[in-house]
């Protein structure tokens, strides 16, 4: 089944519901972050140089107003990998902290340790372009 993206859903153009998709998928990625960090909110905060208001609003999934330049500069402060997809249609549009899986080989990526790392382990499995390309979306099927 392939994952739909509930901004489409709800009617908006694909330009706009892509743009959404990306703003929750990089908020996603960094309130895992927070999660794991085990910091307080008004810590985790000061990592990062901005207001616990907007820590709180992350968390919260209050995303209005919050660019994705500004979600993304977050990632970066954290030093996260990740990569990000688009298409013709918004449901191809995903942006994740997941390592992209090459298309037609035998090696799975695993996502990045809580280090940063890339560690590869090699799995015998058939990728194929569909499975690629919604590999990381976090948005319900």
């Amino acid at each position: 089944m392939t994952a739909k993206n509930v901004y489409s859903e709800f009617g908006l153009e694909n330009d706009v519901a892509t743009v959404e998709a990306w703003r929750s998928d990089l908020a996603r990625i960094v309130r895992a972050y927070f999660t794991r960090s085990q910091l307080s909110q008004t810590a985790f905060a000061k990592k990062l140089g901005i207001k616990q208001s907007v820590v709180s609003r992350i968390i919260n999934s209050r995303l209005s107003g919050l660019s994705i330049e500004f979600l993304l500069r977050l990632c970066v402060k954290l030093e996260t990998r990740g990569h990000a997809a688009w298409g013709p249609s918004a449901d191809e549009a995903f942006a994740t902290d997941e390592a992209p899986i090459p298309v037609g080989t035998k090696t799975i990526v695993l996502a990045p340790a809580y280090s940063g790392e890339w560690e590869p382990l090699d799995i015998p499995v058939e990728i194929t372009n569909k499975t690629a390309s919604k590999s990381g979306s976090s948005r319900s099927n």
